[in-house]
C-alpha cells in the first residue's frame, strides 16, 4: 500500500467508515467521454448511516479485457464480445479508497458564481449548473457522515 492508499485507509479507520465498490456497467459515464469506462456504484458506511453513489472510474483502469491487436480497450466482461484474441488489461484496477475520497469535494464550495470561479466554469454554462449541483449534493451528504473537523481532515488526502 502506497502512501496516498494509507493516507486514505487511516482516515477510513478513525471514522470508523466501511468503504465499498460494486460494479454497475461499462459506459460513457461523464458528459463529453469519449469513450466508456467502468461505472461503480461506491458506498461510505459509518454506524448506521451510509452514503452511495456511482462512480466513473479512470478509462485506464477500466476493463478487464481487452483485445489484442486492434487494442479494443475497456471492455469489461470478455463474454460480451464475440473475439478470441484477448488479453488482461495491466493497468485494470477497481476504484480504492484514495482514489474515491481525493476525488470528493468536502467542503462548501459557496454559491454559484464561487463554484464557476473556483474550478474554472463559465457562469453561462448549463454543464457547470449541473456539476455545481452535484457537488452540493455531494457535500452535503458527506455531512451527514462527517463532522466539520473530519471533512476538513478528508480534504487533506492528497
Amino acid at each position: 500500500m502506497n502512501k496516498y492508499e494509507k493516507q486514505a485507509q487511516d482516515f477510513l479507520d478513525k471514522t470508523a467508515t466501511t468503504f465499498s465498490a460494486e460494479y454497475v456497467d461499462y459506459r460513457v459515464y461523464f458528459e463529453g467521454d469519449k469513450g466508456k469506462r467502468d461505472v461503480y456504484l461506491i458506498t461510505l458506511k459509518r454506524g448506521n448511516r451510509s452514503f452511495s453513489f456511482e462512480f466513473g472510474q479512470n478509462m485506464n483502469a477500466s476493463g478487464v479485457y481487452w483485445k489484442y491487436g486492434d487494442r479494443l480497450k475497456g471492455v469489461s466482461r470478455k463474454r460480451d464480445y464475440p473475439f478470441n484474441d484477448w488479453d488482461k488489461n495491466k493497468n485494470f484496477s477497481a476504484p480504492t479508497p484514495y482514489g474515491v475520497l481525493a476525488s470528493m469535494v468536502s467542503y462548501d464550495v459557496g454559491d454559484f458564481e464561487e463554484f464557476c470561479g473556483r474550478f474554472g466554469y463559465s457562469t453561462d454554462s448549463r454543464n457547470a449548473e449541473k456539476a455545481y449541483r452535484a457537488v452540493k449534493d455531494e457535500y452535503m451528504q458527506l455531512m451527514t457522515l462527517f463532522s466539520d473537523s473530519e471533512l476538513e481532515e478528508m480534504g487533506k488526502i492528497e
